[in-house]
């Protein structure tokens, strides 16, 4: 079955050009063990806290999670481990993963829990007709 989505998406940092493409399976395993390592096995508590600090943290450990694993060009462009930029510093990058990269994410995860099946077959289902029967 060919989707037709596209599998990669250009990210723009400063003057450069990035392609980040979706994850193998061996990627998508090794995006979320970083999530816990990067904190510190914290990561399930942090968000179910909701605190806005937790969650501003938890917004950095995704990016780098995604990002030296999906676009490690970043990295090397950056000339310094991702973890060890100052949080200021950071906020550009942050700006890009939110801006440039979620968008494309969420393609991908909303094609893996088969959303685009169930809008497509929403939108054939008659408005205004009987209710199913549960």
């Amino acid at each position: 079955m060919e989707l037709a989505i596209e599998r990669s998406a250009k990210l723009k940092i400063k003057k450069n050009s990035y392609e980040v493409s979706f994850p193998t399976v061996g990627e998508l395993i090794q995006i979320e063990s970083l999530k816990i390592t990067l904190s510190n096995g914290k990561y399930g508590e942090m968000l179910q806290s909701n605190m806005v600090s937790m969650l501003n943290a938890l917004d950095y450990i995704d990016m780098v999670a995604y990002f030296s694993t999906l676009c490690p060009d970043i990295l090397r462009d950056s000339k310094v481990d991702l973890t060890k930029i100052d949080a200021l510093d950071a906020v550009e990058l942050l700006e890009v993963y939110k801006d440039q990269f979620i968008p494309f994410w969420k393609r991908y995860e909303d094609l893996a829990k088969g959303k685009f099946d169930k809008e497509e077959e929403g939108d054939k289902k008659p408005k205004g007709g009987k209710k199913d029967k549960e």
